[in-house]
């Protein structure tokens, strides 16, 4: 589904992600592991066209699409969950979730999707007609995943969904991942600082050290990796 080659990114004089390449199929999890600054976040928004890359191709579904702009690989398809959860503070949850269904693919069916993220989340309909600001950290979390679903995605991109949530909000968003995966066969690309969680729920992974790709393959196999468990997990 995603194939990316070659990618370089940097600011200025400074660069972020050098020469990484790595690919996607279609109902894979795909995890993106590494400490804190190790470019993460910088990949996942490249790919969701927010920053251009200096260098590399994206090829989404067979066709490349480094050029174009966000709202058009949007309406390929392509969901960006951003890190810091950023909903809108002072619209109601459930405006929050309306207007991420407003792209072509979802439009017509928003209630469906409503009902659908209800399900999955029931807290938000308890909350559906409270400002969005008054929500805790981990509610306000499962809005962004809500709001980035009512999008209809074929191909959802989460950046450290677990960033500042308690272990156990961080286990429902963890099994809410998982049932998306497993059950409506969504293809998701996870970056995470929690390696332990995220190279359990992966089908493979990429080990991403100061911009580059150093280790590949399947998530339990890198869990038993030594360099891995010596340099994330401690042990």
């Amino acid at each position: 589904m995603l194939e990316v080659r070659g990618l370089e990114v940097g600011y200025g004089e400074l660069t972020i992600l050098r020469d990484v390449s790595l690919n996607v199929r279609e109902g894979e999890l795909v995890a993106i592991v590494g400490a804190n600054g190790s470019g993460k976040t910088t990949l996942l928004r490249t790919i969701a066209g927010l920053i251009q890359p200096r260098k590399g191709e994206i090829v989404y579904e067979g066709k490349r699409i480094e050029v174009l702009p966000p709202h058009d690989r949007a309406e390929l398809g392509i969901v960006y969950i951003p890190e810091g959860r950023r909903p809108f503070p002072y619209l109601t949850v459930e405006e929050n979730l309306e207007l991420g269904g407003f792209n072509t693919r979802a439009r017509g069916k928003i209630r469906e999707n409503l009902e659908f993220v209800y399900s999955l989340f029931p807290v938000l309909r308890e909350r559906r007609r409270q400002l969005a600001i008054t929500l805790s950290g981990g509610e306000q979390q499962m809005l962004a995943i809500a709001r980035g679903l009512m999008a209809m995605p074929k191909f959802m991109m989460l950046d450290e969904p677990s960033l500042g949530l308690a272990p156990k909000i961080t286990l429902t968003v963890f099994e809410v991942i998982k049932r998306l995966h497993e059950e409506q066969k969504l293809t998701v690309m996870l970056a995470e600082q929690n390696v332990k969680y995220a190279l359990e729920l992966a089908d493979r992974a990429y080990v991403l050290e100061t911009g580059q790709i150093v280790m590949e393959g399947a998530g339990r196999e890198l869990l038993r990796n030594e360099h891995v468990k010596k340099a994330y997990l401690g042990i």
